[in-house]
């Protein structure tokens, strides 16, 4: 598949939680990772890809894991599971460390053959810096 002009790529984040579990995490992390996004001006085969981490008491919820392309919108929706009781468990830097991990091993379940595995590297770079920048202003 060859890469074709796409205007704003952006990486979405809407997780499928259980009441009560703390998301602030997720969504700082998403926006550092769009801010480098940005900064690189990337590109690729897809417009978008949107991450459903999901942090859920097992006994009260839970659903499969997936990869879903939706050619139509141009995005591709992951799901992941985050160890429930680890995230709640946990403080910012291990919280940190979860969606880090979530990110990246959604990032590279996505199929080469719908995004290079080069631009899917480059993903996962803005994921570690974007990271560290959370780590350093608020960890």
């Amino acid at each position: 598949m060859t890469k074709r002009h796409i205007s704003v790529f952006q990486l979405v984040v809407s997780g499928k939680i259980t009441v009560g579990v703390d998301t602030t995490t997720l969504y700082l992390l998403e926006k550092e990772v769009n801010k480098e996004i940005a900064r690189a001006n990337f590109e690729t085969t897809y417009e978008g890809i949107v991450l459903f981490p999901l942090i859920a008491d097992p006994e009260i919820f839970d659903a499969p894991e997936y990869v879903s392309y939706k050619r139509k919108e141009s995005s591709i929706f992951v799901s992941k599971r985050i160890p429930f009781d680890r995230w709640s468990k946990a403080r910012f830097p291990g919280r940190l460390r979860l969606a880090t991990q979530n990110f990246v091993d959604s990032i590279m379940a996505i199929d080469e053959k719908r995004i290079p595995k080069t631009d899917l590297e480059m993903l996962v770079e803005y994921v570690r810096i974007a990271s560290n920048r959370c780590r350093a202003a608020h960890g």
